[in-house]
């Protein structure tokens, strides 16, 4: 049993619906450009083996947490699957779950890895838990399941990958340090930044006083910074 439909994704209509595999038969093979990969970058950093299926698909994942969240599933419970010892227990407990996801895009992107990547051909679920489990850590121990192995499987030309405001971007240094030609942006960060090794923000802040030494009032403001030969404009809203 097949868990995708060839033409899950084009429209209904049967003569538009010819035309969208026209096109797709001409791009699919193509490059991939992700601007918002929801990845994160230690992996391609560090390029080490994804733990377990819980490692892989749940704990990054916020769309799969906050569905189980939502249904009362504790997010302590969901989280203590960091620990090898628990993970493949939370794991059951995403599988007798998995029916929340009918008609989501979460459901459509994890069948679709589930099917094309493992090979998986019945729905997750209670009863095929731990088929799902020993079938996917077994690929995860090969090596072309490593992350930079699945980048050029993937035939992935960029990546964005999703940090934190805050990042320091140590990953993203030690991947152009390494020497791997792999492209992997972050995506809060301007890149001539990281081109020069800076990974380290820069914040700014403002006491509510003009140049001349009136306390502004409360309002809307445009804003213009200047730093390192480069300007910013923005608006702020300044509350009292």
């Amino acid at each position: 049993m097949s868990l995708l439909h060839p033409d899950r994704l084009f429209p209904a209509d049967p003569e538009v619906r010819g035309i969208a595999r026209r096109i797709f038969s001409e791009i699919c093979a193509l490059p991939i450009l992700s601007p918002h990969g929801h990845t994160d970058p230690r992996w391609f950093a560090e390029d080490t083996p994804f733990p377990d299926p819980t490692a892989l698909f749940l704990l990054p994942d916020h769309y799969i947490l906050r569905m189980l969240y939502s249904q009362g599933i504790p997010m302590e419970t969901l989280r203590g699957g960091a620990n090898p010892k628990k993970a493949q227990e939370v794991w059951r407990i995403f599988a007798e779950n998995y029916y929340l996801f009918r008609g989501t895009p979460t459901r459509l992107w994890l069948d679709y890895a589930f099917q094309e990547l493992f090979d998986l051909q019945v729905r997750l679920n209670a009863e095929t838990a731990d088929l799902y489990w020993e079938t996917i850590s077994e690929h995860l121990a090969d090596e072309t399941f490593r992350p930079r192995a699945l980048y050029e499987r993937f035939q992935l030309e960029v990546i964005a990958t999703t940090d934190n405001a805050l990042d320091e971007l140590e990953a993203h240094a030690a991947i152009r340090n390494s020497g791997w030609k792999g492209r992997v942006l972050p995506t809060l960060v301007q890149y001539e930044q990281l081109q020069k090794g800076v990974v380290n923000a820069i914040s700014a802040s403002w006491t509510g006083v003009d140049r001349s030494g009136v306390r502004a009032g409360a309002g809307i403001y445009l804003v213009r910074m200047r730093a390192g030969g480069r300007e910013l404009h923005k608006r702020i809203v300044w509350l009292r």
